[in-house]
This record gives structure tokens, sequence and C-alpha cells, in this order.
């Protein structure tokens, strides 16, 4: 027999490939109606154990994701915390700048002391100490009430 861009095979019977114009017939095969049934329960049950297999996996992938999720929640609010606290810390700074820049201004826009200047206020303060104790010695100021 002769079949035209067909190809079948067939189990139970004689096996039939069939390529363009040319029909190759092979050895007559059979299998039992027990081997079919055994074969497709193996079958059946392979794909029981990968179905539980996928599932089990998505279950745990899952588990892992919303476990992943959990922990980046965590990071992400303590990092907008420490931003937030970067931010309160780095504006106390700048107000203490602030501060200090003024403190300096003031303090360079005074005369500063000299130790000429301090040894000069010692001299005048013991020169009007004896001036105030030799008028306290004074005997006119006994007699003025």
């Amino acid at each position: 027999q002769t079949y035209a861009t067909t190809s079948r095979v067939s189990l139970g019977g004689n096996t039939t490939f069939t390529a363009g114009d040319t029909t190759v017939d092979t050895a007559h095969m059979t299998v039992s109606a027990e081997d079919m049934e055994v074969f497709e329960k193996a079958l059946k049950t392979k794909e029981e154990d990968l179905r539980d297999g996928l599932q089990n996996f998505k279950n745990k992938s899952r588990e892992e994701e919303d476990e992943v999720q959990n922990i980046l929640n965590d990071l992400t609010g303590k990092q907008r915390h420490v931003e937030a606290d970067r931010e309160k810390l780095m504006k106390q700074q700048r107000e203490a700048k602030r501060e200090l820049q003024s403190i300096t201004s003031q303090s360079s826009s005074r005369s500063r002391l000299h130790k000429n200047d301090i040894d000069d206020a010692k001299r005048a303060a013991a020169r009007y100490a004896r001036e105030r104790d030799e008028a306290n010695q004074d005997p006119r100021i006994k007699s003025i009430p």
C-alpha cells in the first residue's frame, strides 16, 4: 500500500511508517491490555508525582518570596528611619555651624586683648588702690562725717 504524505503508527497490529509515497511495514507487535494498564498507571503515577513536586516547589517558592518581601519591608522601614534621622542630624549640624560662625564673627569684631593691655590694667588697679588707701588714711577724712 502507498499513502501520500501521512504517517501512522498502530499498536496491536502491524506498525506502519509512511513517508512520502513509500510505505514500510515492520514486524508484527502486540501489547497486551495488562501491559497497557500498567504503563498507563505508571504514567499517571509519574504525572501525579511531578504535579505534587511542582505544587511543593510553587508553595516553597511562594513562602520564600513572602519571607524575602517581609525582610525587604523591614529593611525599607529601617532605611527610611535612618534617612529621617540623618536629615534631622544634618539640620542640627547646619544650625550648629551657623551658631559657630556667628560666635566667631562676634569675637573677631571685638578688639583682642593683649598681654600689654592686661599689664597696664594691673598697674592702673594697683595705683588706684594706693590712692584709695592714702585717701582713707588722710586725717581730714575722719572729721568729715
